[in-house]
């Protein structure tokens, strides 16, 4: 609401250039309260554990991807069934692949299961995080290439909200550098509740 006011009170500026970057500040104060949001949000295990078809949910996720033009596959085993928090798990995907085509390109998401994991992997290959600071990466607000320095990049959110997700799931965030370049994010969750 008061962003709202604040935006309102913006666009009453007769200054066509003041008034452009008023809006465009309001604007971005928006983007990162809606990003912390959704990072508060994603810590939260609030929403109930239910069967799901793992492999429908990726292969959903990625389809809406492709829909937009981006080179964005599901290749990964199929029929997977599993207990999760479905909206939470396709909001950390969305995450992983939504970085993936910001910054790469032939963005694959693949799932594999084995007796002690799940594993769901997003691989691209843009500028990637240099491996020094892969560690630090999923921290809320960090921010490590140049390409994510741009209007295209976030607020350094993203992988801190995918991490806190797998985390609701008893899992965890791996990210690994693709050589020669790229990214693979890796949610690995605990394979007791997959069949």
């Amino acid at each position: 609401t008061p962003l709202t006011a604040l935006r309102v009170k913006a666009e009453m500026v007769d200054d066509p250039e003041v008034r452009r970057s008023l809006i465009a500040s309001v604007e971005r104060m928006e983007r990162i309260t809606a990003s912390a949001l959704e990072y508060l949000k994603g810590e939260s295990r609030g929403e109930p554990l239910r069967a799901v078809d793992l492999s429908a949910l990726l292969e959903s996720e990625c389809a809406e991807f492709e829909e937009l033009g981006h080179d964005v596959a599901f290749v990964g085993e199929h029929g997977v069934q599993g207990m999760c928090r479905p909206e939470a798990l396709a909001r950390a995907v969305r995450n992983l692949i939504d970085n993936a085509v910001k910054y790469g390109d032939a963005t694959r998401v693949s799932l594999r299961t084995d007796s002690n994991f799940v594993e769901i992997a997003v691989t691209d290959h843009g500028p990637g995080i240099p491996e020094e600071k892969l560690r630090l990466a999923t921290e809320p607000f960090e921010r490590f290439s140049t390409a994510r320095e741009t209007e295209r990049g976030g607020f350094g959110l993203g992988l801190a909200i995918v991490r806190a997700i797998a985390e609701g799931h008893e899992g965890d965030l791996v990210l690994q550098r693709n050589e020669p370049r790229g990214l693979v994010a890796t949610i690995r969750l605990p394979a007791g509740r997959v069949t």
